[in-house]
């Protein structure tokens, strides 16, 4: 099997998103009201990381996690988290000064839900 040589800019990329700096974001489509809190709850944590210049690893000791857990965070790949143990990360940032609130979770969360509950109504 051939491997595609990368190019600068990719190589580039590669480097930004290894040290940490910039994370790939994949935007699920979300299938249940858990999901889409779950993935507003990480939203507020990497915006926090980039509002503040901060690294994967500085987030990882704020909220005390492993660098596998604050890579799957970042990578939106939420899957082993609960609900609960997110809110609890977040409240860990609000406690250290993030300007995150809670308020405004909650209003993307219910905007996002209700976009969710037309998708699964049946059409008539």
């Amino acid at each position: 099997m051939k491997t595609k040589k990368l190019s600068n800019q990719e190589k580039k990329i590669n480097k930004r998103i290894e040290s940490g700096e910039i994370t790939p974001v994949r935007i699920p489509r979300h299938k249940s009201s858990t999901e889409i809190i779950k993935y507003q709850l990480c939203s507020e944590i990497i915006k926090y990381k980039k509002e503040n210049d901060l690294l994967q690893k500085d987030i990882a000791e704020a909220i005390r996690v492993n660098k596998s857990e604050i890579s799957k965070i970042f990578s939106y790949q939420l899957e082993e988290f609960s609900t609960e143990r997110l809110f609890d990360m977040v409240e860990v940032l609000i406690k250290r000064g993030a300007g995150i609130r809670l308020e405004t979770i909650f209003e993307e969360v219910k905007k996002k839900a209700s976009d969710l509950d037309k998708r699964m109504r049946p059409s008539a």
